[in-house]
C-alpha cells in the first residue's frame, strides 16, 4: 500500500523524467503544497497527494487501507486544496496525485468532468512506480 510520502516520491520522479524541476516537496508531517515543479516549457506545476494508509508508523492506520469515507474525506481536502492553488495560479498545470485503487478511481470518476472544466488532472499512482494521467 502507498502512503503520501510514496506517492510524492513516485510523482516527483515522474515529473523529473518529464523535465520538471522540483522545487519543494513536503512530507505527510509537514505543511505546505506536496510538490512544487517548474517545467522550462510549461512554468510551474503545483502536486496535491494522498495515500491509501496512514504515512506515519505507530499510529493504529498504519499499513492498513483507509475506508471509503476515508478516501472521502482526503478527496474533499485535496480538492480543497487544489482549487486554492488553482485560484491564486491560475496558469499553472495543477494535478491530484492519488493511488491507483477502485474507491479512488471511482470517486474521481465520477466528478472527471468538472476537473476538466477547471483544468485539474489526477494522476494514479501504482505500486510499482507507474503513473496514469486522466
Amino acid at each position: 500500500m502507498l502512503t503520501e510520502n510514496d506517492v510524492i516520491k513516485i510523482v516527483s520522479h515522474y515529473l523529473i523524467n518529464n523535465g520538471y524541476k522540483i522545487i519543494t516537496t513536503s512530507k505527510t508531517t509537514e505543511k505546505g503544497i506536496d510538490i512544487i515543479a517548474i517545467h522550462p516549457e510549461k512554468g510551474k506545476c503545483y502536486v496535491e497527494a494522498k495515500g491509501e494508509t496512514s504515512s506515519i508508523e505507530g499510529t493504529k492506520r498504519y499499513g492498513k487501507p483507509f475506508n471509503r469515507n476515508q478516501i472521502k474525506d482526503h478527496i474533499g481536502s485535496v480538492l480543497l486544496q487544489t482549487l486554492k492553488i488553482k485560484q491564486e495560479n491560475e496558469n499553472a498545470d495543477v494535478f491530484i496525485a492519488v493511488p491507483f485503487e477502485k474507491n479512488h478511481l471511482q470517486i474521481f470518476e465520477s466528478i472527471k468532468k468538472c476537473l476538466l472544466q477547471i483544468n485539474i488532472k489526477v494522476l494514479f499512482v501504482k505500486c510499482n512506480g507507474d503513473i496514469e494521467e486522466k
